[in-house]
């Protein structure tokens, strides 16, 4: 979906993490690459989407536009307690997540950002 704003669209994580159902190709894989590369990728990012961890918070230091999904069941604040009007939270259920339900509410986000 995300690819479909004519933007590329990669997976960064630690050594060894790949979303192989996620269609990724190898070089748009980012989790083998040194430390200062995947930073790189981050500071010339438009727009960042995923779960609150270490690259996601790397990113605030930037102001980037970043689109996390939190889970229902956690406090808020447990995991992510920066503001920003760059910042669009996504909650789901766990246990019950609905990909239509969150890549609308992607799609819903991208425009308010």
């Amino acid at each position: 979906m995300l690819r479909g704003y004519g933007l590329p669209v990669c997976l960064l994580g630690h050594c060894g993490q790949w979303m192989d159902a996620c269609g990724f190709a190898e070089n748009e894989i980012l989790s083998e690459l040194p430390m200062e590369q995947k930073l790189a990728a981050l500071e010339n990012a438009t727009l960042v989407v995923g779960i609150p961890n270490t690259w996601t918070l790397a990113c605030t230091q930037w102001e980037k536009k970043i689109i996390y999904l939190y889970p229902d069941d956690q406090d808020p604040h447990k995991w992510w307690d920066q503001a920003s009007p760059n910042y669009g939270r996504l909650l789901y259920t766990t246990g019950g997540i609905q990909v239509s339900i969150l890549l609308a509410g992607v799609r819903e986000l991208i425009k308010v950002l």
